[in-house]
Parts: structure tokens; sequence; C-alpha cells
């Protein structure tokens, strides 16, 4: 192709020179014909059935755009177009909706056009449904009957790219954006403490462990689904404890991942003191605090302004199981973990939690009863508290970590294996 002379060339190999092809006259025109411009695209959208919704309408161009029209069919034909709002200064959009086909233009009165851009948002259709069809899972939107112009009002070769609408997404996508994040959990502690109230849609979604509850177990159930964890069904039988004392409630266990109170009388909080990486959200009676990050070492403790008396009150482990609940009639000074890894070689972690200052002993038993080692002796303060016990001098066996912390004293099984 010879652009200088606008036609194709062919070698003459007698004459030794170029000339011109007229069997391939007009080749090039049909080649920047087929050449696109740009496109024009509609937004896929994931919607609740029966909603109000609206649909994104995106452009990208390589070369000014005066002005475009389009139709838009939806497959099945259930939905009508109430109306167009530009996103573009100085362009009018205008909608015409016969029996459900949309006619859309967008144009400028005042001479203003589209520079070449990368995709950009240039209107919104706002839709609602003419009917409802429960055996529905998703709707075709077909962009179609595209024109689209430059400033002379000659005509521009564009993409038509079409959008869908689905109807509903999955557990747990409780704002319906197609994706399970801090968001549906946000919106769920909402109606958990009653500030707003669900549809019936946003229930059953927002209800992940299908109890007909919406609850603390449902929203650490979600943070598990988020960060891609496999519910162990065998922690549901974890226990946990608490105690009230006046104007003062204090949780035990291990493994905690969340727990949800319900007072009798309207309250006002004075102190939080949670592990870090929990968050807590309340109304005058209802409490909810859970985990992001899985920490549970530390303490668990609310204090209010006035006296208090529970309700109600869940708690849940890790993977959004109920844990067994026991009231407590003396308040608990410590907490003390399963040790880890057990059975091990040669090394294991003891950990535990203290919530006061105490006389503490740690020694370790074989199965005979005899002393093998004390780990730790003496005054501990207030705090978490992590040991390694190694093991490499002694043989295979059970042995028993005694803790006496005070006048207290709690035992644990090891299992070494060599």
């Amino acid at each position: 192709w010879d652009d200088e002379e606008g036609c194709y060339k062919e070698w003459d190999e007698e004459e030794e020179e170029w000339e011109d092809d007229e069997e391939h006259e007009g080749d090039h025109d049909e080649e920047e014909d087929s050449q696109t411009n740009g496109y024009v695209k509609l937004e896929s959208v994931t919607v609740e059935p029966g909603s109000d919704f609206f649909v994104n309408v995106f452009l990208q161009s390589d070369v000014v755009v005066g002005g475009f029209q389009f139709s838009v069919l939806d497959v099945p034909n259930v939905l009508d177009g109430i109306e167009i709002n530009s996103q573009i200064d100085c362009f009018d959009a205008n909608l015409n909706d016969i029996d459900g086909d949309l006619i859309v233009l967008m144009f400028s009165l005042e001479g203003c056009v589209i520079e070449p851009t990368d995709e950009i948002n240039v209107a919104t259709i706002n839709y609602t449904f003419s009917n409802e069809n429960n055996d529905m899972d998703s709707i075709d939107l077909i962009l179609t009957d595209l024109i689209v112009s430059d400033e002379s009002g000659e005509a521009l070769n564009f993409e038509s790219i079409n959008g869908s609408v689905s109807l509903g997404s999955y557990l747990g996508d409780v704002n319906i954006d197609g994706e399970l994040n801090i968001l549906d959990i946000v919106q769920t502690i909402d109606f958990i403490l009653l500030f707003n109230e669900p549809t019936e849609f946003q229930f059953n979604y927002a209800d992940v462990n299908n109890d007909g509850y919406l609850d603390v177990l449902d929203v650490v159930e979600m943070i598990n689904m988020i960060q891609n964890n496999l519910r162990e069904f065998s922690s549901s039988n974890l226990q946990s404890e608490f105690v009230v004392d006046k104007n003062s409630f204090e949780l035990f266990g291990n493994s905690i991942g969340g727990f949800q109170i319900t007072l009798k009388d309207d309250m006002n909080i004075k102190n939080t003191l949670l592990p870090s990486g929990w968050d807590l959200f309340h109304n005058e009676r209802t409490i909810i605090a859970y985990t992001l990050d899985k920490s549970s070492n530390g303490q668990i403790k609310l204090e209010f302004y006035e006296d208090i008396e529970i309700q109600d009150i869940i708690v849940s482990d890790m993977n959004g199981m109920e844990m067994v609940i026991n009231d407590l009639v003396e308040p608990k000074s410590f907490n003390i973990d399963e040790s880890y890894p057990n059975p091990f070689n040669p090394t294991t972690n003891i950990s535990f939690n203290l919530y006061e200052n105490v006389n503490s002993s740690i020694k370790i038993y074989n199965i005979s009863g005899q002393l093998v080692e004390t780990i730790l002796e003496g005054s501990l303060g207030i705090g978490n508290y992590s040991l390694s016990w190694d093991a490499s001098n002694q043989v295979s066996g059970i042995y028993f970590v005694a803790f006496k912390f005070g006048n207290s004293i709690e035992k644990q099984k090891l299992m070494l294996i060599k």
C-alpha cells in the first residue's frame, strides 16, 4: 500500500518498477472499515429480585465522538426502563421504553464532544421489574442498533458489548454486589442490632448457617468464608465460661471467635478489654464482638456504668459453631490454652492468660508422679504468657503439666512421641 498515492502497488519484474495493483483496489478501504474506533458497553450487575436497580453504560473511544444512540433488549422481557441519567457534562440523555425495549439517544445541544478516552461511564439507566419470575437466574441485556457519530455527523465504527443482570448472589453477599467482604459483615451486624431491617432476600443471604436467626455465629462464619477457612465441625464441643459481677462481664475460653450478649435493661459501656484484632458493636441492650484475625489470647471483659443482668448470650468458636456456655459464680483469675503441638517431639508451647497479679508455678511430672522439670515459679502480673518445654532429654510417654495460680491448681496431659 502506497500512502502517498493512496493505492496498492505490485512489483513488475520485467519493467523492474512498481505498478498500480488494480486487482486489490478497494481492499484498503475494507480493512479500514473493519477497524473499530471504540466500544459502547453495558454493565453486568447482581441485584435482588423485584428491586429497582441501575446499569451503567460505558464508552471507550480512539476518536472524537459527537453523539450516539442504541437500543437495549432484555431477554426475557421482564424489565422496564424508568429513566436515564447522563454522566457527561454538556451531554443530554434521552430514553424511550417501547414494550420493554429501550431506545437511548445521547447528544449535546451545545456542540460539546467526547474526546478520545479510555473507558468512562457515560450514562446510568434505572430499571424496575415489570413482573417477578422466581424461576429466572439471570437476564441478558442486549445492546443493539448502535450508531456513533463524530462531530461532523459522520458514522463511526464502534463495537457493541452486552451486559447482564444476575438475580441474587451467594450466601454471605448481603449487599448483593457480587463480593463477600467486610461490607457484608457490617450490614449483617446492623440487622442483628436492629439498626436496619433486612428484606427477606437479605435475611436469607445473611443467615449463612441456615438456622433461621441472625447472630454472631453468622458473622464468624462469614469471616471464615472471606478467609477461605473450612469449618471444623468437631470444634462444636468447645466450652466457654462467663461471670457477671454487678457492673462487669467477663468471658473465658479457648478459641473464642466472637460473642453476643443481650441485657435485660438499657446499658452504657464504661470500658472494654478485648484481645487485639477484635471489633465491638452495640445498641442499647445488645453487644456483638468478634475477631477478624483469629486472635483469642487476651482478656475479654466489659465494664458498665450500671449493674447488669444477662438476658441472652451466644458464644462462637473460631469456626462459627456455638460453644457450650457455663455461668461461673466467682470471677476467674486465669485461663489456660491447650498446649500445642500435642502429641509433640521434642518441644511444645504452653500458653496462658492472667487477669490479676498472682504467685504462679508451672511444673512437669511424669506418669509416675515424679517431678521432671520446673518451668516457672514466681510472681506474675496481668498479661498473656507463652512458654516452651524442651523434652529432648526425656523418654517417650505421658507427662502432666501442673499449673498453680494462687490457690488454684489445674493439670494438662501431654504426650511425647519420639
